[in-house]
């Protein structure tokens, strides 16, 4: 007997994390092993680059990597306890981040897993 595994039809995973920054909603998306590799070279180099901006636009390449529909212009324009709250909400789980975060707030319609 031949067994199959068709990735092609595996439903994409919801990773249930959801942000909202200026009036649009963002879905949190999977990330790729080239984006997780990715990832790993840009939080290294953030710690090497002694260039703030570069800095800067490796944070944002990793957010967009995760939210690609966050346009680049809004999250310069994040604050810097802004900025913080996004990173402690997608560093933790789920349910810690609802915890931990005043402007996380649970979606009551939704169904918990």
């Amino acid at each position: 007997m031949t067994k199959l595994l068709n990735l092609d039809e595996l439903p994409t995973r919801d990773l249930g994390k959801t942000v909202v920054l200026k009036g649009q909603t963002h879905v949190m998306q999977p990330m790729s092993l080239g984006a997780f590799v990715d990832t790993q070279r840009l939080a290294q180099s953030i710690g090497e680059a002694g260039d703030v901006g570069e800095q800067l636009d490796a944070v944002i390449r990793q957010i967009r990597g995760v939210f690609p529909t966050m346009p680049e212009a809004d999250l310069r324009e994040l604050r810097m306890d802004q900025l913080q709250a996004l990173f402690t909400f997608l560093a933790n789980q789920e349910t810690d981040a609802v915890g931990e975060s005043p402007a996380a707030t649970v979606d009551p319609t939704a169904q918990r897993r």
